[in-house]
């Protein structure tokens, strides 16, 4: 069971700091979280399928901060009203929400009516897992984020986020690891673990390009 907020360390060098600054942070119940959370929703079906917009409303807020020059901490209520904002452009059928090239339209049709033009990208074939470790690095120094898409898994470490968006904002190259926002807590995963390209993980990375 996710408890939806955690202490936020600081453990990062200057770049991956100044990546993660732009990254929002939430105000509830006297602790500060780390993105949104689905469970935050009222309705049944967004709190158990509403990750996509979740992660859309963390992507949105960090662009907003990265080039809006808005602040990335907000209160719970404001937070939330982004993310139902998102979930109508985002929201789950059947399957949830399991296609990464629509979220990659729904995010550039949101933007486009916020009056910003961006162009996504979905990465998902690589031959070995630090192909995949070298673009998130890549990204997050150029202040791009990428967001996480894991469909399955075979790594016992990422089952309960297995057909689960999140947003990833740091790595730490030294370790080989990454961070990740999932249920508005900050989890790190093994890079060599989950980028592995083995039969059964199915794993897309996605980042946008602002043009305005």
């Amino acid at each position: 069971m996710h408890s939806g907020c955690q202490s936020i360390d600081s453990g990062y060098n200057v770049f991956r700091m100044r990546t993660e600054d732009f990254f929002p942070r939430i105000q509830k119940d006297g602790k500060v979280c780390y993105g949104g959370c689905q469970e935050w929703y009222e309705q049944q079906w967004a709190r158990w399928a509403g990750c996509a917009s979740v992660a859309g409303a963390n992507e949105a807020a960090f662009y907003d901060a990265r080039f809006g020059g808005l602040k990335p901490e907000f209160s719970y209520a404001q937070f939330l009203a982004r993310m139902k904002e998102m979930y109508h452009y985002m929201a789950p059928g059947v399957h949830g929400f399991p296609n990464p090239y629509r979220f990659v339209e729904r995010f550039e049709q949101y933007e486009a009516d916020h009056g910003h033009v961006c162009q996504g990208k979905v990465y998902s074939d690589w031959s070995d897992w630090r192909q995949a470790y070298a673009f998130v690095c890549q990204t997050l120094q150029g202040l791009n984020l990428p967001v996480m898409l894991v469909l399955r898994h075979t790594a016992p470490a990422i089952q309960e986020d297995t057909w689960h968006w999140m947003s990833l904002p740091a790595v730490q190259e030294e370790e080989r690891t990454f961070s990740v926002s999932s249920y508005a807590e900050k989890e790190t995963y093994q890079a060599e673990e989950i980028f592995a390209p083995l039969k059964g993980n199915q794993v897309y990375l996605l980042s946008f390009a602002f043009t305005e």
